[in-house]
């Protein structure tokens, strides 16, 4: 599913301060969060030549916070809209969307003043009855800062819990298991077992039991990556590459930690055994 944005090519100079020009029947193209690499498209019964695909655009708020893809098309002018729009009507009839206009614009007042500019303005655009909304970079950095920070903390607290339970659980079972070998071993060093084959056969024993689990994490954080790509892109974090960047990162800091309780376990488990 993809939404599609038309707007104006005099729209789209005056946003991005360009002078591109359009023949009829051909428009520019800006994929958002999708792949588009197509010379020609069709809507409707309208067929459009793409004669370039944009690399950078200024999207507006509604399309960016939309969890699914958006395709920006520039057409020539706004009669291309209007009889676009009339199009779209016959065919979804009441549920045919609206023309939107959106008007941006920076202010050099503090935070504080153009917070009290955004509620007035939103009283006076409900007051008047007009279909419209409002929105201000300072209250929404505000909340964008709150979710974050809900999440982040989250992530760390959920993050160190398990780790430490993870690391706990199996420190003790390997200590346990130790005082249950240390007879065994006893026995094998009375049979001829040299000290450095009881060394070789602990280190192989609790490698084993520590980086089995940490190569199954590997796999599953793998698979679950397209799972987690989506979710993520709920909350219009579509960046993937920093992503993978991040969970990259945080399994190199998990294994940093595993291979420290390794050793320590590893050093636990030889003495109780020797």
């Amino acid at each position: 599913m993809t939404s599609l944005v038309f707007l104006p090519l005099s729209d789209y100079n005056a946003v991005l301060g360009e002078e591109k020009t359009l023949g009829e029947g051909e428009v520019l193209v800006y994929p958002s969060r999708m792949d588009f690499d197509y010379p020609s498209l069709c809507v409707m019964d309208r067929t459009y030549a793409v004669r370039e695909k944009l690399e950078n655009f200024t999207e507006n708020g509604l399309q960016a916070a939309d969890i699914i893809s958006s395709l920006y098309i520039i057409v020539k002018d706004m009669d291309e809209i209007r009889a676009l729009d009339e199009l779209q009507k016959s065919i979804y009839g009441e549920n045919a969307s609206p023309i939107r206009r959106f008007y941006g614009f920076d202010t050099d007042a503090g935070e504080e003043k153009q917070k009290s500019f955004y509620q007035e303005l939103t009283a006076q655009l409900q007051d008047r009855g007009y279909d419209a909304i409002a929105e201000s970079r300072a209250v929404e950095r505000i909340e964008i800062s709150k979710m974050n920070g809900g999440l982040f903390f989250i992530g760390i607290f959920l993050g160190f819990l398990f780790v430490m339970a993870a690391v706990l659980i199996i420190y003790y079972k390997q200590i346990s298991e130790g005082y249950d070998d240390k007879k065994r071993f006893e026995i094998m060093q009375k049979v001829g077992l040299s000290r450095q084959e009881i060394k070789s056969s602990i280190h192989s024993q609790v490698l084993t039991v520590f980086f089995l689990p940490l190569a199954a994490a590997g796999i599953h954080v793998m698979a679950a990556f397209p799972l987690m790509s989506k979710m993520l892109f709920i909350f219009n974090l579509s960046n993937t590459g920093l992503y993978i960047a991040c969970t990259a990162a945080c399994f190199l800091i998990f294994a940093v930690l595993y291979v420290a309780v390794y050793l320590l376990t590893a050093r636990t488990y030889d003495k109780i055994v020797s």
